[in-house]
């Protein structure tokens, strides 16, 4: 009996250093672009992800902000989210896939009623301006390639699924930290 209880220990002791040894902590900081209700936006995220094994925890905050071209509308509608998040990560050592979904903090503003318009070509349109805050269902997946052990890039994609302001875009991150 003893034998065994040791082999088990042993065996135990050997697979939480093996565990240990895949364990993988980076940040990401990445900017692109996002899309709500029709607004363009642009704007950045920043996450810090913790991976053992294939299992991947992340926490991100991210916010943007819409972009206007032609003519000005005030106030300009953005959104703000900040999301723990848990999915599964894939790959080699040079290049992996993640995948997470989790709960986020949504809050932003959003354009209500029409107040005032002055212009023809170019409008200047005033709003009155609608602040909401709100839990959204944050999905995302990146791609990424790392060709050193404590730096890559990645392409992702996102979208938080809320009530008040559904987000969907891509971004390109910086992704620095144990990689591998």
């Amino acid at each position: 009996m003893k034998p065994l209880m040791l082999a088990l220990i042993s065996s135990l002791c050997i697979a939480c250093g093996a565990a240990a040894a895949e364990s993988l902590t980076w940040i990401s900081l990445g900017g692109g672009g996002a899309a709500s209700r029709g607004a363009g936006m642009g704007g950045g995220r920043l996450g810090v992800h913790w991976g053992q094994g294939q299992g991947l925890w992340t926490v991100t905050v991210s916010g943007f902000q819409e972009v206007q071209i032609l003519g000005i509308r005030h106030p300009n509608e953005s959104v703000f989210e900040c999301g723990a998040l848990y999915g599964g990560r894939w790959g080699g050592r040079v290049e992996f896939v993640s995948l997470s979904a989790g709960l986020a903090l949504v809050s932003g503003t959003r354009r209500g009623a029409l107040i005032s318009s002055m212009g023809w070509i170019f409008p200047t349109e005033e709003y009155e301006a609608k602040h909401y805050a709100t839990v959204g269902v944050p999905i995302e997946a990146e791609l990424a390639l790392v060709p050193f052990e404590n730096v890559g890039i990645a392409l992702g994609g996102f979208a938080n699924f809320n009530p008040e302001c559904p987000l969907k875009g891509a971004t390109l991150s910086l992704l620095l930290g144990q990689l591998r």
